[in-house]
């Protein structure tokens, strides 16, 4: 039987994404240490979150900034812990760039199999994702955004298929959709708050009908088994 190169190296070839994450993490960490100054865009972060409550949060931030609202009440938090730093507040934004950059390996590492190449390719474009290095430890909210956007997919198909075509473990599905609420749903007007309160309703109504469902089905069940007994 003839044998995949990728199959002989010694360590396996999806080795070479995971160095290539840890990598990315170790470049992380060493920003996070050195504590860089805040670009013009974080440093409006930073003066919104100085002395506001979690009331005021809701409210206009420092020159009209946008950002998701639940997020920064968690940097906040953050703050209210650990004292108003550097540090503290790029804290949530590194991390969740660490978990994200595992959350990508993982993806990479099992949509590349064991071939060589496609794992050196991989391993390459996670190295030069530029952008995504430069969302390290910066005090914006995409490095949330990209570690939530990627949890779906690393659910394979079939839970999608029993979810969307076969109608099953619908709560799953919307276990997915809640993030939506630490991203832009909630934010200044009338409008997204409608947004967030629909997305709500709907979270809530097809959980309520998962366990409607799961319930009739069990008490069908507990019937038939006591009709059969009684018979």
């Amino acid at each position: 039987m003839m044998q995949h190169r990728g199959d002989s190296w010694p360590f396996g070839p999806r080795l070479v994404i995971w160095l290539s994450a840890a990598f990315v993490i170790v470049v992380c960490v060493v920003r996070y240490v050195q504590a860089p100054s805040f670009w013009l865009d974080e440093a409006l972060v930073a003066l919104s979150l100085r002395d506001a409550s979690p009331v005021e949060l809701f409210g206009k931030l420092e020159r009209g900034l946008y950002f998701p609202r639940i997020y920064l009440i968690c940097i906040a938090g953050i703050r209210e812990i650990f004292g108003y730093h550097i540090w503290s507040l790029r804290l949530l934004p590194a991390v969740s760039f660490i978990s994200g950059t595992i959350l990508w390996a993982r993806l990479l590492s099992r949509r590349s199999a064991s071939s060589l190449k496609l794992n050196l390719l991989a391993g390459a474009l996670l190295i030069g994702s530029t952008f995504w290095l430069e969302q390290a430890i910066q005090v914006r909210h995409y490095s949330f955004e990209v570690m939530l956007a990627l949890v779906p997919f690393l659910l394979g198909d079939d839970s999608f298929d029993e979810s969307l075509a076969e109608g099953k473990r619908k709560a799953r599905m919307v276990m997915l959709a809640i993030p939506c609420f630490l991203s832009y749903t909630i934010h200044n007007g009338p409008g997204s708050a409608r947004s967030g309160v629909v997305l709500a309703s709907w979270a809530a109504q097809e959980l309520a009908s998962q366990w409607t469902w799961s319930g009739r089905i069990n008490r069908t069940r507990d019937a038939g088994g006591s009709q059969c007994l009684s018979d």
